[in-house]
């Protein structure tokens, strides 16, 4: 597990809401370049606000490595807090040794090639019948990314972030949803689905990304909110 520092914090603390994603991957640097240091910071932003932060620290196991929550709009509030689903987001890199903020900082996929990431987080609902931390509660990007230093943004290709919903979120075939949908979801996560049939875990698979996860019981209880 990796923790931001708010010890240092050139950019100012980002927007908190429920709804939220979290990206993890590793800060890269062109050949030549120093690695981050502590004090060192990312920021993501939509528009101009800042609704993510990460702080690198001198501690941390993996001295490239980055995992923190970036957070969007609340539908249930009347304020647009944030990003909703699917609005582009940029980053941003402030060099502590320089008391400098960097703007050629990108998302890359695999492949070192750079990409459009938008928004693809999910309202945390809290679910009764199983107390989950935020790590599991809030969807992680898929597929994941990197980000390097150097990268000319402008020069993305395709977009990251993985797919939007496209599952079937009546996961229990009853014509309603609701809560009892996402506990079948749960108890398969959990390793506790012991009876459930082909057809229901297949129906578990929500946001139809192939697999089975916490995110698709976020899904389906955001769903029957009428998200």
């Amino acid at each position: 597990m990796l923790f931001a520092s708010d010890t240092l914090a050139q950019f100012a603390g980002p927007l908190v809401t429920n709804t939220r994603i979290r990206y993890v991957g590793s800060l890269l640097t062109d050949d030549g370049e120093s690695p981050p240091t502590e004090g060192d910071q990312i920021a993501v932003f939509f528009e101009d606000q800042i609704i993510g932060r990460y702080t690198f620290t001198q501690g941390q196991e993996d001295p490239i490595a980055f995992a923190f929550f970036v957070s969007g709009d609340d539908p249930f509030t009347d304020d647009i807090e944030g990003p909703k689903f699917g609005d582009p987001v940029t980053f941003q890199f402030y060099d502590s040794s320089t008391n400098f903020t960097r703007t050629d900082i990108a998302p890359v996929n695999s492949g070192n090639e750079v990409i459009n990431v938008v928004f693809r987080g999910q309202l945390g609902i809290d679910i009764p019948i199983i107390d989950l931390p935020d790590e599991l509660l809030f969807p992680t990007a898929d597929p994941p990314f990197d980000l390097r230093l150097g990268a000319d943004p402008g020069s993305a290709g395709g977009g990251g972030d993985g797919p939007a919903p496209t599952g079937n979120p009546d996961v229990d075939n009853n014509g309603a949803i609701n809560r009892e949908d996402a506990a079948l979801v749960i108890r398969i996560v959990t390793g506790s689905g012991r009876g459930i049939d082909d057809a229901t875990r297949s129906r578990a698979d929500v946001n139809g990304d192939g697999r089975v996860t916490s995110a698709d019981a976020i899904e389906v209880l955001r769903r029957s909110r009428g998200g």
